[in-house]
């Protein structure tokens, strides 16, 4: 809690905590171990917590405030392009853990912000940066959201917690394919991907497609961004999707 204003606020040492239990305590969470259906269960019951968490809100205050969750599961195939190949990819009873806080309305889910880290890690690394750290990030962004008082949310944020980033993206293809408010997805006006880009250093803007979203960042306490990063990344010269 900020000592000044006594709002909620981000608590470096919580999402540290995250980080270091799916680092550490899991570790390797390759897609198809069973780390990985570890770190799905903890996944599911960190976000109906904060549901719960969310409907005492609600019930003590009379907030306009909803918020959803699905533990999506499903399979499917598609198509891969990266380093000027052409990889075919089919994917069997993969999950992603999906969050929506709204308003409640019709009205209010009518437009959206997505926001989206990957739970699942690559060998052979345990994935503490690449990507608990953003899985804590967004945790702490949803417990002071819910938390700070009088607050509701004009449009509706989607937390994508996606499961299969690693593998080329299946995650993110059982999502906008397949997911119940997939079907809707043209409510979702911009989307915020965050990933890994290096264990030290400053946050970066690494990518961005949009002219709105660049002028919406550059209102934040500290941005920094650089086109030099997006350049070597486009040029093929990482392997990297």
């Amino acid at each position: 809690t900020d000592p000044t204003t006594n709002l909620p606020q981000i608590s470096e040492a919580q999402i540290l905590g995250f980080a270091k239990y799916l680092s550490e305590d899991i570790g390797y969470r390759s897609v198809g171990t069973e780390e990985h259906a570890i770190a799905d269960a903890w996944m599911v019951q960190q976000a109906e917590t904060m549901k719960r968490n969310c409907e005492d809100v609600v019930a003590a205050s009379g907030r306009k405030l909803q918020c959803e969750v699905w533990r999506q599961e499903g399979s499917g195939s598609h198509r891969f392009d990266m380093m000027s190949k052409r990889l075919y990819k089919t994917y069997v009873d993969l999950t992603n853990v999906v969050v929506r806080i709204s308003d409640g309305t019709e009205e209010g889910k009518e437009h959206a912000v997505l926001v989206n880290a990957h739970l699942d890690s690559t060998l052979p690394s345990p994935g503490a940066a690449d990507d608990a750290i953003a899985v804590g990030v967004m945790l702490d962004c949803m417990r002071v959201l819910v938390n700070t008082p009088d607050w509701s949310p004009k449009h509706a944020i989607i937390l994508l917690f996606n499961h299969a980033e690693e593998s080329l993206q299946d995650g993110s293809h059982l999502f906008s394919t397949q997911h119940p408010i997939a079907s809707t997805r043209a409510s979702v006006r911009a989307v915020i991907n965050l990933e890994a880009a290096g264990t030290t250093g400053r946050e970066i803007l690494f990518q961005a497609t949009s002219e709105e979203m660049i002028e919406a960042y550059s209102h934040v306490p500290r941005p920094f961004g650089t086109i030099f990063a997006n350049d070597i990344f486009s040029s093929g010269i990482l392997l990297s999707e």
